[in-house]
């Protein structure tokens, strides 16, 4: 099975999985259609930017991809396109939190049920505004990194209980919801990210506080906060300004861990997630990621969270096809943490991955334990010059990372042994 974005699908080429509208749920295509021309066309139109199809050889790719995660998000997509439209053309519109709530937990129940599953940082809902699909692309990266920094959010709630200090789910619902304020903004502010030359631009700014105002009495104090604060930088020059208690300290951003760890944590999900692009010019992963860091050396974030988020998003998403140095094509199988620019890729052989008659390779390739070839060129786009190493993490650190995936691990290798 391969991710493919549609404007690489080819006539004959199988669906591997059903694609849908993100609104009403009607399929557009269910598994095993055989595509042509006509209907591949009509598919780009309806807004679906990528679609799995199936590939001889590769049916192993499936089985890392939590169906049930990404059917929750699609869900927050579906939830919040109506909220959107709302916000926007109505003065006062009313929001149900229970129904945000339920809808979050759900997604984070599955999260939690498989920490350990392939992450998908694209759009798993393209044929939505872009303002719907970045809200859920938060709420799900924020959840999913917050489950595996557990350690590192409970150390920043000391005051808190343990498992209450571990509780994520308001860190979801704040993701999900804290650029709503851009919807009651000029069509020209929505397209401003904080990545754009105009960030300082006071209307765009005003979207923090319009959002909360929206929300006001709706959600907890924490949720507001995120929505406030999400904009705020790790050394201090990001926005809004707040009044020091400090006597004859005047009003300016917060730093540090001033900064509560769920807006730092989104902060970073925000700034990543606009990296990848629009699902109409998507960037690649990896250069993503490689920006990013270079904001982290430049004080942008809390550095154990990039360097969490390093580790656990992979430069080459599982089941994605990629051009080597030597020329060939490869279809990537499985990523390592501490190597993550060099997956294991199964090479093809003959013809074109996914379009029946396709030869791959029986054996695969670890690039890590090779100089010899690497990753050239994904969809068209060169890489090498985005190619990174792991952020260093101190072995204190080190302890805040990865505690839900170890326990499940110790769980799986517990019951092989029975």
């Amino acid at each position: 099975m391969l991710y493919v974005p549609i404007s690489c699908v080819k006539p004959g080429m199988v669906v591997a999985k059903p694609i849908s509208q993100t609104r009403n749920r009607i399929f557009f295509a269910q598994r095993g259609l055989k595509l042509d021309s006509r209907t591949i066309k009509r598919l780009s139109e309806l807004g679906i930017k990528s679609i799995w199809v199936e590939c001889e050889g590769m049916e192993g790719v499936g089985e890392r991809i939590n169906d049930a995660v990404v059917e929750k998000r699609q869900e927050l997509s579906g939830l919040l396109i109506n909220t959107v439209e709302s916000a926007g053309s109505q003065d006062n519109p009313k929001f149900k939190a229970s129904v945000f709530q339920s809808k979050v937990g759900g997604l984070l129940d599955e999260i939690m049920d498989d920490p350990i599953h392939e992450p998908i940082v694209s759009g798993v809902a393209a044929d939505c505004s872009n303002l719907v699909r970045h809200q859920t692309n938060c709420c799900y990266l924020c959840l999913l990194l917050g489950a595996h920094l557990s350690g590192y959010v409970r150390d920043q709630r000391k005051r808190l209980s343990g498992k209450v200090a571990e509780d994520i789910r308001e860190l979801g619902i704040g993701a999900f919801i804290h650029d709503m304020g851009k919807a009651k903004l000029s069509e020209r502010v929505q397209k401003i990210s904080i990545l754009s030359r105009n960030a300082k631009d006071p209307e765009y700014q005003s979207h923090v506080k319009v959002g909360s105002e929206m929300f006001r009495g709706e959600f907890s104090s924490l949720v507001m906060y995120m929505i406030n604060h999400h904009h705020q930088r790790f050394d201090g020059k990001g926005f809004p300004s707040v009044q020091s208690r400090e006597q004859g300290a005047g009003p300016a951003p917060l730093a540090g861990d001033k900064i509560h760890i769920f807006a730092r944590i989104l902060a970073v999900v925000d700034a990543f997630d606009h990296l990848l692009g629009p699902p109409q010019s998507p960037r690649p992963t990896i250069q993503a990621l490689h920006v990013l860091r270079e904001m982290q050396l430049q004080g942008w974030f809390d550095p154990i969270v990039v360097a969490a988020l390093m580790r656990l998003i992979p430069p080459f998403m599982v089941g994605s096809v990629v051009t080597l140095s030597d020329g060939n094509k490869a279809v990537v199988i499985e990523n390592h943490g501490e190597a993550p620019c060099s997956p294991i890729v199964r090479p093809v052989m003959s013809g074109e991955p996914g379009v029946p008659g396709v030869r791959m390779s029986a054996g695969i390739v670890n690039l890590a334990e090779t100089n010899d070839v690497f990753v050239y060129k994904v969809n068209g786009v060169d890489v090498e010059p985005f190619f990174f190493s792991p952020l260093p993490i101190s072995d204190g650190e080190m302890a805040f990372w990865g505690l839900r995936s170890k326990a499940v691990k110790a769980v799986q290798a517990a019951a092989a042994e029975i």
